[in-house]
């Protein structure tokens, strides 16, 4: 295996190297090495042998219409370099990059071919997070590769907060690393970025509140307000998340007041998520709550009216 010191090196600049054959640590590579035999011929995919990226492993498709065309054409000026990641500490390559390419290669009878072999502790800063980004990177829609995806770079960013949390700092990513991110991912903008990591399943966003409902007990919930004595005039809906106060509980007011005969309506609210929780307790959207409500009562003669329910 030939060998250069790239610790200074950024991910980027690794990547571009990697793809312009200017990477000089390199290894010939036996292509069945990172398949399992079946016999008679046929092989799997060896997951061991791979580290997976994107959210799917290979396109068959591609990689039909690929071999299709080297086969008919013998040009396999097409098909880029194969990159690994050597994994030191564990004593074991995987493939970052170049999934379909070594199942096109196999599939032509190509047994052997060079590969670039980035060290994960030296090049990488054992950083799982450095992975993803260099196999994002080096992802291009050519004739053997498929392009990164959105859902690809998100998973890359999340692996990152995971590190924060890990080393005992904040989940969400600092000034430097968002702008690292950003710089390396000009088609994501700052909106989707706050996207990505508002949607992390440790964020607030997706932290429950202490007390949850079940359809059962929101069911049970409405049927209590119903037989309260101060209600019998109004129509009354199930409960619904806070966050919808806009969108489903307006039309279902009108339209159960409608059914029933009543001018009067009752909407209930929960709150599902520590956000929505915190939301309630700031007061910002009551204030909301009541504007939309009672302008919409007022100009349609009705009283519509709101509760919530406990969220500890």
């Amino acid at each position: 295996m030939n060998q250069t010191k790239t610790q200074k090196l950024s991910i980027k600049k690794i990547a571009e190297m990697c793809r312009s054959g200017q990477w000089s640590n390199t290894k010939t590579i036996d292509v069945v090495d990172y398949f399992i035999h079946l016999g008679n011929g046929e092989y799997k995919i060896d997951a061991d042998t791979r580290f997976q990226v994107r959210g799917t492993d290979v396109d068959r498709e591609r990689i039909k219409r690929a071999v299709n065309k080297i086969k008919a054409s013998g040009d396999t000026s097409g098909l880029r370099k194969i990159t690994l990641v050597w994994f030191e500490k564990l004593g074991i390559l995987k493939i970052i990059n170049g999934n379909h390419t070594i199942e096109i290669m196999l599939d032509c009878k190509i047994l052997t071919t060079e590969a670039n072999v980035v060290s994960f502790e030296k090049d990488l800063g054992s950083k799982l997070s450095n992975v993803r980004r260099l196999g994002n990177l080096l992802n291009e829609e050519t004739v053997e590769t498929v392009a990164t995806s959105t859902e690809d770079v998100r998973n890359e960013l999340w692996v990152i907060m995971d590190e924060n949390k890990e080393e005992g700092r904040e989940l969400e990513p600092t000034s430097e690393q968002k702008q690292d991110f950003l710089n390396a991912y000009p088609f994501i903008d700052e909106y989707q970025f706050a996207q990505f990591v508002n949607r992390h399943p440790d964020t607030k966003a997706y932290t429950k509140c202490d007390k949850t409902y079940t359809t059962a007990e929101l069911k049970s919930i409405r049927e209590s307000y119903r037989s309260q004595l101060k209600y019998q005039d109004y129509a009354i809906l199930n409960p619904h998340i806070i966050d919808t106060f806009r969108q489903v509980p307006v039309a279902e007011a009108f339209k159960q007041m409608r059914d029933e005969g009543k001018k009067k309506c009752l909407v209930p609210f929960y709150c599902n998520t520590i956000v929505q929780r915190d939301s309630l307790i700031q007061g910002d959207i009551v204030k909301k709550m009541k504007t939309e409500y009672t302008t919409l009562a007022s100009y349609w003669g009705a009283t519509i009216e709101f509760d919530f329910l406990a969220y500890q």
